[in-house]
């Protein structure tokens, strides 16, 4: 059984990341939009993590939840590409960044454990 509780958190940031995401369409700031997409989609990876972490039954979740986290950064990779903006420069580079951080890190420390 899904603790509710645990859930109520997740659900809210839907709602807040659902309601920026429809004020920016009817608005017609792209920007926003693409920001507000990006968060929708990763609050719902993150709805359907904590989902997930109670029901590990079924695979298809977990690939689901995987999917919607990949496709956060390509979404505002691809919003830089088509608007040209600042913000999503900024937000291209430092996702840029994370990965190759995280990549390296992840190489680098099982080695350096393995010397001492």
């Amino acid at each position: 059984m899904v603790n509710l509780r645990r859930l109520v958190s997740p659900f809210m940031l839907v709602l807040v990341a659902t309601s920026w995401f429809i004020r920016s369409v009817f608005e017609k700031d792209a920007v926003a939009a693409v920001v507000g997409l990006a968060l929708l989609l990763g609050s719902i990876s993150y709805v359907l993590q904590a989902y997930v972490i109670n029901s590990s039954k079924n695979e298809y979740w977990k690939l689901i939840e995987v999917g919607l986290t990949v496709l956060v950064p390509i979404v505002i990779i691809v919003g830089y590409f088509m608007t040209g903006s600042a913000l999503l420069m900024i937000l291209t580079l430092l996702i840029t960044l994370l990965i190759i951080l995280g990549i390296t890190l992840s190489c680098v420390i099982p080695r350096i454990r393995r010397e001492v």
